[in-house]
């Protein structure tokens, strides 16, 4: 259901109008767009986590009595929960498969 909330809020449409208009495929198709475009969010975050790094370097190294001793790893923020996951293939398809059936409904006899 948050899908709907989601893909309604990023069209500037009302739910209703949303889930009337859109078929099954394209709802899917939004979802998976809307995830990639998430995604892409989240490695720009990391260009300007960089980038803060190098400019609080900077500022640093003009206040310090031996500024080659600041180094811009100092300042990099370590982030445990950004930790890139690796999924094989089945996986992929499971999570695929059950991202379907959360959208469309389970089908009779399914799982």
């Amino acid at each position: 259901m948050l899908g709907w909330f989601m893909l309604a809020s990023h069209l500037g449409m009302s739910l209703q109008r949303v889930q009337t208009e859109t078929t099954a495929r394209e709802f899917g198709l939004w979802m998976t767009f809307l995830g990639q475009q998430k995604e892409q969010e989240f490695k720009n975050q990391d260009k300007s986590d960089l980038h803060n790094a190098v400019l609080a370097c900077e500022i640093r190294r003009s206040w310090v009595k031996h500024p080659n001793k600041v180094q811009v790893t100092d300042f990099i923020i370590d982030r445990q929960d950004k930790k890139k996951v690796v999924y094989t293939k089945e996986q992929k398809m499971r999570m695929a498969k059950q991202t379907a059936f959360d959208i469309l409904g389970t089908p009779e006899g399914a799982m």
